[in-house]
């Protein structure tokens, strides 16, 4: 099992910002990950009206980024359970 925490991200629809996250853990099991975070809102209306976001953790230098995703949220908390490998890009 690995556990990766971080403090930057952010939730996008086409292109727009609809969330921050400020703080978030990501567990990777045999082939499932799941991601925990704690939002800021940026747009209510995107993510009020979106089913799948484009999910992006700051990890260093990098950016994990996981494309047209869905989301599970309460209040300011997700949960992102995938079996998916991002993509990566340099931050």
């Amino acid at each position: 099992m690995l556990t990766i925490r971080g403090t930057a991200g952010r939730l996008g629809v086409g292109g727009r910002q609809a969330a921050v996250l400020v703080g978030w853990k990501l567990v990777r099991d045999g082939g499932q990950a799941r991601i925990e975070g704690t939002i800021t809102v940026t747009n209510g209306f995107l993510l009020e009206h979106s089913s799948v976001f484009d999910l992006r953790l700051v990890l260093n230098q990098k950016i994990w980024l996981w494309r047209r995703i869905p989301i599970e949220r309460v209040e300011n908390e997700i949960v992102v359970t995938t079996s998916d490998s991002p993509e990566v890009q340099n931050a």
